[in-house]
């Protein structure tokens, strides 16, 4: 039987309009170069992954084997920035597959460095360890998880990207909050994790450089509090890019641009809402918050209903708190939620989305 996904009538709406957009873009106009046809085709097409992939993985084994497979990335993805750190070259650079790449260049120049490995990857594993470490009782697997957490969030802070940052700990401010039910030998464990992992980290000069230089550009946040838009001039998204993005998109503020040619030469998605009112207007706009509304607010909903007793009740309680962190990324570092779906963005959406309905389904029918 295929599962039932409580969001079907708001994910199809999301789909349909998705095809308007693609209708309405090539009303507008797209070159006639067949490259870019196939570039619609790309963004498009993956989003079949949220119809088909509730029907390739349908078992708890299946998705707890998923996340598991997943661990082994997030410490590579740490390798790859320590490594980037310590030797002034990309892995793909220092096994011959890239002559310059434009983030190793800033070493060199003693600038602060803004790579980021595997941010899909990282996300996605990010998710997976909270959420099996809030329903696994396996003490051994326990500290793998938080291993993987501190990992990620050294990944993203040694990136020096302040709102991946700021979505982790406002994630885990949250988790702690509402989900972990926090003991002093589960706090000690963290904290020595992350203490023993940070201080191996920090005997490497150029990692410890980068620390440093993360922490400058990441405590410019409260330069925005202050009302300076540019974060002390480390920061164009406000004062240049939204500008840019919000000026084209009044020209068609109901149903934005579409996959036409004025989207393609005015879209910006490091300004991730502002994006999605250029390529689907208000409309699509509005569309887009409901169906996340809607996920996360019933999931919340039916975590509150379990009982208190029941560990089931705290792993749903996952998925909202996630997806607020993960809107942050989204609002500040760069779009994730949108009408086109990359690759790289979509599968760990469809996974998380997927996961969500199948949890959801299960709290009525499974071992609560």
């Amino acid at each position: 039987a295929t599962p039932r996904l409580f969001y079907r009538h708001l994910g199809i709406a999301v789909l349909v309009y998705t095809l308007f957009l693609v209708v309405q873009g090539y009303a507008i106009g797209v070159t006639p170069e067949l490259k870019f046809h196939f570039r619609i085709v790309k963004y498009v097409l993956p989003l079949a992954l949220f119809i088909t992939l509730p029907r390739l993985i349908s078992r708890w084994e299946q998705y707890r084997d998923c996340f598991e497979l997943f661990v082994p990335f997030a410490f590579l993805a740490l390798f790859a920035q320590v490594f980037t750190l310590a030797t002034n070259l990309a892995p793909s650079q220092a096994w011959g597959v890239h002559q310059k790449l434009l983030f190793t260049e800033v070493l060199e120049r003693g600038q602060t460095y803004r790579g980021f490995y595997s941010t899909g990857m990282v996300l996605i594993s990010f998710f997976g360890a909270l959420f099996l470490l809030t329903v696994d009782r396996s003490a051994r697997k326990r500290t793998l998880y938080l291993a993987v957490i501190m990992a990620d969030v050294l990944c993203a802070f040694l990136s020096a990207t302040r709102g991946w940052v700021l979505a982790f700990v406002v994630t885990l401010i949250l988790y702690a909050v509402f989900i972990a039910r926090l003991r002093a030998d589960r706090i000690a464990l963290g904290t020595a994790l992350g203490g023993v992992l940070l201080f191996g980290l920090l005997r490497i000069p150029a990692v410890q450089r980068q620390f440093e230089d993360a922490s400058d550009r990441i405590l410019t946040i409260g330069l925005l509090a202050k009302g300076d838009v540019t974060a002390g001039g480390t920061l164009e998204r406000l004062d240049r890019r939204a500008p840019r993005v919000m000026t084209k998109w009044r020209e068609s503020p109901l149903t934005g641009w579409g996959f036409s040619n004025e989207y393609r030469e005015y879209g910006d998605s490091h300004v991730g809402n502002h994006n999605i009112l250029l390529h689907g207007g208000v409309v699509g706009a509005v569309l887009m918050a409901a169906f996340l509304l809607f996920f996360g607010s019933l999931m919340a909903a039916r975590a509150m209903a379990l009982p208190r007793s029941k560990p089931y009740r705290y792993g749903l309680f996952v998925f909202p708190v996630f997806l607020v962190g993960w809107f942050i990324i989204h609002s500040s570092s760069g779009q994730w939620f949108q009408f086109a779906g990359e690759p790289g963005l979509t599968i760990p959406q469809s996974l998380f989305f997927s996961f969500g309905a199948w949890c959801y389904n299960d709290s009525f029918t499974g071992p609560a």
